[in-house]
């Protein structure tokens, strides 16, 4: 499994930084394209040395393609020494954790020390998490969970159900008071005194984000409401007759917002750790009347769009029609001369024939007055 250090100085494409806030992890946005692996680390200096974990992942990624970006822990945080940067991400990520491993899905890899060790039961339990359609942080029902778990090593079956049913159904308390305790190793006691509190508190956190992005929808609802108003006044302003030698009235254009991805990063390969940078909080209103006004005027050019379209139909089915017209008028036209022309012919056949039939009339009677004299 390749240090963070070295991916990025060895292969700086395949790293690709993905930003997720609370609000996108807490409505788990990202489940279908973000995977996070939870493991237990084989040696301090070498978490997988056999390679036995980084074939599991890779087997887990060709069965399921769908993921874009991968986050493992030594691969994807700055690891050993580190530069003021590094050191300053590094804090980030740690003290974010929990949110990425709510909001992804999350593939545990498990072995037989998997239940002994303070961060591979805290993803585990964060793993299970859920929050409902009210803000409502819960356990996840089984069809709607988002972890997957692969055994490893001597882990069997056993000890995958035993997983499951150590941490699918815990609330946040009894999960603090389980970790908590003594027989729950961590290598650094300091990531155990700062996690544990979060526990407690990651209810709270939950919704209070939650009620923040509902009231931000809310608003954003009502100011789109506005600035469909203010785009139909426009486009029916707009559609006034102009008075004789008045020019008529021009709305004012807004200057179009350029669509991006999450964060403004670009989707990247299967595989490719995804450095994860937790952000808290509500974006500020500025940024939102942007948004709503790019979003207007998006609805006025729509409008405009449509209108026009609407016109060059009317145009097309104008023109058309006049086809269609003068075809039936000259087909018309033609029809009459076939038939006056088969009347002349029908008129000419009709006086040859009296004429012929005359003319025989006329022969036999004067044999008739022939033979009559002969015979006196």
């Amino acid at each position: 499994m390749p240090r963070h250090q070295d991916v990025r100085e060895r292969d700086g494409d395949s790293f690709k930084p993905l930003y997720l806030t609370a609000a996108e992890c807490c409505q788990h946005l990202y489940r279908d394209k973000v995977l996070v692996v939870s493991h237990r680390w084989d040696r301090r200096d070498a978490p997988d040395p056999s390679g036995t974990q980084m074939k599991a992942l890779k087997r887990h990624l060709r069965a399921n393609p769908n993921y874009e970006y991968v986050w493992v822990d030594f691969s994807c945080m700055p690891q050993g020494d580190r530069t003021p940067e590094e050191s300053e991400a590094f804090g980030r990520m740690l003290a974010n954790i929990n949110l990425l491993f709510l909001g992804s899905s999350v593939l545990i890899l498990l072995d037989m020390s998997y239940s002994s060790r303070f961060w591979t039961q805290f993803e585990c339990w964060t793993s299970f998490q859920e929050v409902d359609s009210d803000g409502v942080l819960g356990s996840a029902s089984e069809a709607n969970r988002r972890c997957a778990i692969v055994c490893i090593h001597n882990a069997n079956e056993y000890t995958r159900l035993g997983l499951i049913d150590m941490w699918s159904n815990k609330t946040p308390e009894e999960a603090h008071q389980i970790l908590s305790r003594d027989d729950v190793s961590v290598t650094n006691q300091r990531d155990k005194e700062q996690q544990l509190p979060k526990i407690r508190s990651f209810q709270d956190h939950v919704h209070a984000t939650w009620a923040a992005v509902t009231k931000e929808e809310e608003e954003d609802i009502s100011l789109l409401r506005q600035a469909s108003q203010l785009s139909t006044s426009r486009q029916a302003s707009q559609r006034k007759p102009a008075q004789p030698h008045e020019p008529q009235p021009v709305g004012a254009s807004t200057p179009t917002r350029k669509p991006s991805s999450p964060g403004g990063v670009a989707a990247s390969p299967s595989f490719s750790p995804g450095r994860f940078l937790a952000e808290d909080g509500a974006a500020e209103k500025g940024q939102l009347a942007a948004v709503v006004q790019s979003q207007a005027a998006v609805i006025e050019q729509m409008t405009a769009a449509h209108a026009q379209t609407v016109e060059q139909m009317t145009k097309t089915i104008d023109r058309m029609g006049s086809q269609i017209a003068q075809i039936s008028l000259s087909h018309a036209e033609a029809a009459t001369r076939a038939h006056t022309e088969l009347a002349d012919n029908m008129n000419k056949q009709s006086e040859l024939i009296s004429t012929t039939a005359s003319t025989r009339g006329g022969a036999s009677g004067s044999a008739s007055a022939a033979l009559k004299g002969h015979l006196r």
